[in-house]
């Protein structure tokens, strides 16, 4: 193993001291070329080479510091590519749309990978306004993880509908329908779990306003219990005040005419009279 671990250290070391020896009988410019051919044909350690020998002699050289941190990137050093992307964006205003676009998308994807969902999710946004359109599902696709990471799970949903929105447009190419499917999936998915949040919402609500509404009725039947003992009843229209069944009775008793058209005590005094007679 510790063999094998010094071949690989000394074919580190002499490829590097043959890209030293090929750069000392170049221009700068032709060594600019040669390290962004290494960059372009993915060689990336190789073009880091390069690029930091650039960077000792030009320390300010932002664009130099953005493509060192590409390099990071696509070797999978995420910290060392956030450091030096974080450092450059800020200063990379004037620089060229997609260019831009390329560092912010990388500086994001570096802060995603670390689990660094908010600096993340800000960087894919910048990258959304310079890229071109068939890049930005990308951009939706990684937001909406965000989003997920950080339990938002309507903005999630949407971005998620972005996503499949701009892959349906701009890249249903074969190579991507997996993704596709999964994105359908999960929004299915995730408006299963908005259905649910809102109903244990709706409950919640319901529940904090029970003690409320328990409140408000006991509150009503005593006041109800207070009226009713006070004998606070209010009277029907057209029903006399007092003891309406003895009234009546008395009404009875007082105006109750037999047939004939004489009352009881007529009837009373002319038994009285045939009882003197006979």
């Amino acid at each position: 193993m510790l063999r094998r671990t010094v071949v690989v250290m000394m074919l580190v070391l002499a490829g590097f001291s043959s890209i030293c020896a090929q750069d000392e009988n170049m221009s700068e410019d032709e060594m600019f070329g040669r390290a962004m051919e290494y960059f372009t044909s993915g060689k990336y350690h190789e073009a880091l080479i390069i690029f930091q020998k650039f960077d000792k002699k030009y320390a300010l050289n932002n664009r130099i510091h953005a493509y060192m941190g590409l390099c990071h990137y696509y070797e999978w050093n995420y910290e060392k590519a956030c450091e030096l992307l974080d450092e450059v964006i800020p200063q990379i205003g004037t620089y060229a749309p997609h260019e831009r676009s390329m560092y912010y998308y990388a500086a994001a994807e570096s802060h995603f990978n670390l689990k660094q969902y908010e600096q993340a999710d800000t960087l894919y946004n910048m990258m959304l306004e310079v890229c071109h359109k068939n890049e930005k599902a990308d951009a939706y696709y990684r937001i909406g993880f965000c989003d997920m990471f950080e339990d938002d799970w309507q903005q999630a949903r949407n971005h998620f509908e972005l996503a499949l929105q701009h892959y349906l447009q701009h890249r249903n190419t074969p190579d991507l329908q997996a993704r596709i499917t999964q994105l359908r999936k999960m929004i299915g998915g995730l408006d299963k779990q908005l259905q649910q949040a809102r109903r244990e919402e709706w409950q919640q609500q319901i529940e904090s306003q029970m003690p409320l509404l328990l409140q408000l009725t006991k509150k009503h039947v005593t006041d109800r219990a207070v009226e009713l003992n006070g004998q606070h009843i209010e009277q029907p229209q057209g029903q006399p005040t007092g003891n309406p069944t003895a009234e009546g009775v008395e009404n009875v008793i007082g105006t109750a005419e037999p047939a004939g058209g004489q009352t009881e005590t007529d009837t009373d005094q002319n038994d009285r009279e045939t009882d003197n007679g006979h």
